[in-house]
Formats: C-alpha cells, sequence, structure tokens
C-alpha cells in the first residue's frame, strides 16, 4: 500500500501517524469512528484493525477512482 501511495502520488499518514490512530482505537474503544478524506484507505485500514465487533467506522472520500482504489485495499485487508 505505501508503494502504491508513493507511486501514484497518494499521500498517507506516516506510519508514526498510523501507529497513534491504532493506539488511540485500542485505547478508547468507540463504537461509531467517522473518517473524512478516506485517499486510498490507509489510515481507515489502520484503524479498522483496532476496532472491536459492533464498531461502526465510516469514511468519505469524495473522489470515485481513489473511493474504489480504497475499497480494493480494505477488501484485501479483510475489513
Amino acid at each position: 500500500m505505501e508503494e502504491f501511495a508513493a507511486k501514484h502520488g497518494h499521500p498517507i499518514a506516516d506510519p508514526e501517524v498510523a501507529q497513534l490512530e491504532r493506539i488511540l482505537v485500542r485505547a478508547t474503544a468507540p463504537r461509531h469512528l467517522l473518517e473524512v478524506g478516506t485517499n486510498i484507505g490507509y489510515s481507515v485500514i489502520a484503524m479498522g484493525r483496532e476496532c472491536g465487533r459492533g464498531t461502526v467506522l465510516e469514511t468519505i472520500e469524495l473522489n470515485p477512482e481513489t473511493l474504489a482504489t480504497a475499497k480494493a485495499f480494505v477488501a484485501e485487508a479483510k475489513l
């Protein structure tokens, strides 16, 4: 995913930011998360892997092509 992002010019969170996202989700155990600006799904996958059963994680992406890429990455991550 990182390689794809670099090759195609998609900005993604730094590894430290993704780690912070995971820690925050784990620590707060949210029932509902909203991400604005999905891009290719890097952060939503990082957070989604830490969500408990029943957590609703919604994300918004305006670009249909980018959204399709994100959906493919999320499916690959089995989320």
